[in-house]
């Protein structure tokens, strides 16, 4: 780079000694002084870029060329070095598929500075100041990943040549609703949020060779046990695959959703009325064993600022579902939530159906569990999957035949059970 290039008005080129050379024709005052014929020329600059400056020094050469037609005349050279590339542009991530899969792509649009490979810089943090990693996809421009626990993930991506790296990219960021937990990974994060025992060490929640197990170890209580994702938007749906360890009369088990948002966490009995404590409305699906397995769906209000437990109004009532569970094996519970309701079924089968849309919008969701007049109660659990719906899906209204089923909803008015 010349650092007079303020000062020239035209520019010609030679090739003296391996040198590429500019010949500038200029004022005398600039160029030589007035009166002496120009001598040799000693070429000395350094880069003006924020780069590693570059010296070229003591090189002397004359030229009768640049002189034959201009009596103010220097011979400089035109100073080059190659670079590292250019920053790419990194496209906007399209939303993940259903188990958290998309695909990274990005352009560079500078084949004058070549990109030999591109190194890929993702974090759940947007100045990537915390919990970075590096990836190296090669020489591509696509990047497909998968992101386990759902979040916010930032992406930027930068090139590299023989010169060095170049510049980072613009940042694109990414939701991930999607969690496929096998309960391999203690990261995922599940644990005690609120329970109506006075002592939150009662409530468990342990990995333990690819199963959750959580227990209660209490009488007549209740405890949620949540990693505090969110839910997608509606339509969605919530699956569990769980068995009973501890076979007592009356426990129970299920599936919450429909939290609010909150800062107090986790809550016991005795902050159970905090105005703003996790899991302060819900709706619950409980699954009691006696014998035989029967459950509930309740909309959860709110929590008695003495015991600690659930009140609220009752969404779909008791149904024995003892044919379509195995009362000492796993059983996969699902609710598949719309904008307009929400459905449940148990092993694949649809046993009820609501249209309350309370608490639809609301998106964190647990696994719950109650003891009764037992002492303690241990579950575990094989899976949990939080999945999106085409964003079609509905809960079907007047006349609408249920999918999969041969069921209809009455025309007259939705009905809760079919």
């Amino acid at each position: 780079m010349l650092c007079t290039a303020s000062w020239f008005v035209a520019v010609r080129r030679m090739l003296v000694c391996g040198l590429t050379l500019g010949v500038l024709f200029g004022a005398p005052e600039v160029l030589a002084r007035e009166g002496e014929p120009p001598g040799p020329a000693r070429a000395s600059a350094t880069s003006s870029s924020d780069r590693e400056p570059m010296h070229i020094v003591g090189r002397s050469m004359t030229s009768d060329w640049a002189c034959d037609h201009n009596p103010y005349c220097v011979i400089l050279p035109m100073l080059s070095r190659r670079v590292a590339p250019y920053a790419p542009t990194l496209n906007t991530i399209t939303a993940p598929d259903s188990l958290g899969h998309y695909t990274l792509s990005w352009s560079y649009s500078h084949p004058d500075v070549p990109a030999n490979t591109y190194t890929v810089q993702g974090s759940p943090h947007g100045d990537f100041a915390l919990s970075t990693a590096l990836y190296n996809p090669g020489s591509v421009t696509t990047w497909p990943t998968r992101s386990v626990i759902p979040g916010v993930y930032y992406y930027r991506v930068r090139a590299n040549n023989e010169w060095g790296a170049g510049a980072w990219s613009n940042t694109q960021s990414v939701r991930v609703y999607s969690l496929f937990d096998e309960f391999d990974n203690p990261a995922t994060g599940w644990t005690v949020r609120r329970t109506s025992s006075p002592y939150l060490e009662r409530a468990t929640a342990i990995y333990q060779g690819g199963v959750l197990q959580t227990g209660l170890n209490d009488r007549f209580d209740f405890a949620i046990f949540s990693p505090m994702y969110e839910a997608p938007p509606a339509p969605y749906r919530l699956q569990l695959k769980s068995r009973i360890l501890h076979q007592g009369n009356e426990l129970s088990y299920g599936m919450v959703f429909g939290g609010p948002t909150s800062t107090a966490c986790p809550i016991d009995r005795f902050s159970a009325g905090h105005p703003s404590g996790c899991f302060g409305h819900y709706y619950r699906l409980n699954v009691v064993f006696g014998g035989y397995f029967k459950f509930q769906v309740k909309s959860i209000d709110y929590h008695d600022v003495e015991k600690g437990s659930g009140q609220g109004a009752e969404l779909i009532s008791w149904q024995n579902v003892d044919n379509l569970t195995d009362k000492t094996g796993w059983n996969a519970w699902e609710i598949r939530v719309y904008p307009n309701g929400f459905a449940v079924y148990v092993n694949g089968v649809l046993v009820g159906w609501t249209d309350n849309t309370t608490y639809v919008h609301d998106p964190y969701y647990g696994i719950f569990l109650s003891t009764f007049e037992y002492n303690g109660a241990t579950f575990e659990h094989d899976y949990f999957i939080v999945e999106p719906l085409p964003t079609t899906a509905h809960l079907p209204v007047g006349g609408e035949r249920i999918a999969g089923t041969e069921w209809y909803v009455p025309s007259t008015e939705p009905a809760a059970q079919p």
